[in-house]
């Protein structure tokens, strides 16, 4: 059987050679698209792995992007036991950047709860400043805005300079990095400029970030979200 299967692949060489390329591409591709998805689920979890909340949005939303939840479910939730704040979030795509399409790679506005953010113990835009400073009370409803590094040299800016979204001019008070590419696409403004800019009803918010006291188990505390 050996022998009658090496000459049968020796008498059609070009049909061997291509069945053999044809297996090579397929396992390559395979192996390919096994390493890109553990790279990506590695950046997720190495991401998201620093941020202790729990994030509240609409059901089969896959991001805060797409979500849309009423604003009033924020102050019934700060009232449960367990929870220790919770930061209205408001997130929209950027069109224009200085005039420009962002098509790819997109950029989004971040719609900040500057009154709560101060509360948070860990806030990853606050707390990977690398220039400037975070948004204070005197802030709220302003045209400033926190920038990411990658987002401040696509766009040669700096502290102080202007950054032109959608047609507003927003004046950079801060320059984040936290090297994901998952998370600095992001130009955080108060959620009061955000809802100016991308015109949203303030009584919707994309999604919210419920940081617990620690008294209550996060499992428990998802279980009583849903409840409700």
């Amino acid at each position: 059987m050996f022998r009658f299967a090496c000459r049968n692949l020796c008498s059609r060489p070009v049909r061997s050679a291509l069945a053999l390329l044809g297996l090579t591409v397929a396992i390559v591709g395979m192996v390919g698209l096994f390493s890109v998805a553990a790279g990506i689920q590695a950046t997720v979890d190495k991401t998201f792995g620093r941020i202790p909340g729990l994030i509240a949005m609409q059901p089969g939303a896959p991001i805060p992007l797409f979500s849309k939840i009423p604003a009033e479910w924020a102050e019934e939730i700060e009232t449960m036991p367990g929870v220790r704040t919770v930061c209205r979030e408001f997130w929209s795509r950027a069109q224009l950047i200085e005039g420009k399409p962002t098509f790819s790679p997109p950029r989004f506005l971040f719609g900040a709860d500057v009154e709560r953010a101060g509360r948070l113990k860990i806030a990853v835009y606050r707390d990977d400043l690398v220039a400037g400073r975070f948004f204070t009370a005197a802030d709220q409803g302003e045209p400033v805005c926190v920038i990411s590094r990658l987002i401040a040299e696509e766009h040669r800016k700096q502290l102080g300079d202007t950054l032109r979204v959608d047609g507003y001019e927003l004046t950079i008070i801060g320059i984040y990095e936290t090297n994901s590419l998952w998370v600095d696409v992001a130009i955080v403004v108060p959620n009061e400029t955000a809802r100016v800019i991308a015109r949203h009803d303030p009584a919707w918010l994309s999604a919210m970030y419920i940081e617990p006291d620690g008294s209550v188990p996060n499992e428990e505390l998802v279980d009583r979200l849903r409840d409700r």
